[in-house]
């Protein structure tokens, strides 16, 4: 094609040389009109064969250009791909990461608790420990396997986009958060009241969260600023439970383990309102795998930390004798909660 034109201008840059020699040659002869046709003929063929060459040129590069264009689309990286929902492989990918570790974490909490014996862990407690995080690992190992499979997403269309939502994300916390406060407040030798205020205003902020995540733009922060009161006053009963057991309440040792859970569970959870607020729940500020990533390594983080502590730090018999003796102190004492 480059060649035709290349042909098709030299033609064209010699046709006023043609002419100019033709007249020339016939001076003084006038030209017949049959001649004169063939001319025109001869210069319109050639303007015609010029047009259609810088046609063709364009459209070459008009192709030129859609191939580049297909060569950077071939291109994209992987993880940047989108499937029939939506959600581009990062995402799956980190759904993938959070269900083997959790899977692995299940299986090995598991093997714990059949080789549970009183001589190596004498609390009170001590298989109930083993059970609950085996459970919570187990929970989440299912949630982050159907959110790879994507057996249940959302898509919450409003004026300014859409917003993906997994539901299975907000079911495994209404379950898994109770078991841990639940097993955190045995742990600390914590009262009745004091368990299930704790249990209940994290149940509501979860919950709340939940809603404001699918509920329409006029509403949804509203949802969320609930959540985060809610969140405050699980916290509180908390750090509460942790003072009360710094007081007495349980052995030193298992203070220091208390300690431990509750900053790693406090940091951790503080970010999912974070998360939310920035998030495709709210203003969309965030991208969804970015979201996605960060959510994730903030629930493994806290549910694995819970687990390791509550596995690893039994204590000794001299301590789980100390720890005896605490309870039987506090035992019946339902006053002495987080509200007193």
């Amino acid at each position: 094609k480059s060649q035709w034109l290349l042909v098709s201008l030299v033609l064209l840059a010699l046709l006023p040389a043609l002419a100019i020699g033709g007249d020339a040659s016939s001076a003084g002869k006038p030209r017949s009109k049959h001649a004169q046709t063939l001319h025109a003929k001869h210069r319109a063929s050639l303007v015609t064969q010029l047009e259609d060459a810088a046609k063709a040129a364009e459209d070459g590069e008009d192709k030129d250009g859609e191939e580049k264009d297909d060569g950077e689309e071939e291109e994209k990286k992987w993880w940047d791909e989108d499937d029939k929902e939506g959600l581009s492989n990062l995402v799956l990918v980190m759904f993938v990461i959070g269900f083997v570790i959790m899977a692995v974490a299940a299986v090995f909490f598991l093997v714990m608790a059949f080789r549970y014996d009183g001589e190596t862990d004498s609390r009170q407690h001590g298989p109930m420990f083993y059970y609950i995080v085996f459970f919570v690992s187990a929970i989440s190992a299912m949630t982050y396997y159907s959110m790879w499979t994507e057996t249940a997403v959302l898509h919450i269309v409003e004026e300014d986009g859409e917003r993906i939502v997994f539901p299975a994300r907000y079911l495994d916390w209404l379950i898994t958060t109770p078991l841990m406060l639940a097993a955190v407040s045995l742990f600390g030798n914590a009262p009745v009241a004091s368990m299930f205020g704790l249990v209940g205003s994290d149940l509501l902020w979860i919950g709340a969260l939940y809603v404001g995540a699918v509920e329409s733009t006029a509403h949804k922060y509203f949802w969320w600023g609930v959540a985060v009161v809610f969140f405050v006053i699980t916290i509180y009963f908390l750090f509460q439970e942790l003072n009360k057991a710094d007081l007495g309440r349980v052995s030193e040792y298992d203070a220091d383990t208390l300690r431990l859970i509750t900053y790693f569970i406090a940091v951790c959870w503080a970010f999912f309102p974070l998360l939310w607020l920035f998030g495709q729940e709210g203003t969309g500020s965030s991208s969804l795998p970015v979201q996605a990533a960060f959510t994730t390594l903030f629930d493994i983080t806290a549910k694995l930390a819970f687990g390791l502590f509550i596995v690893f730090r039994a204590p000794s018999n001299e301590q789980a004798a100390y720890a005896q003796y605490s309870r039987q102190q506090y035992r019946g004492n339902v006053t002495s909660s987080a509200f007193v």
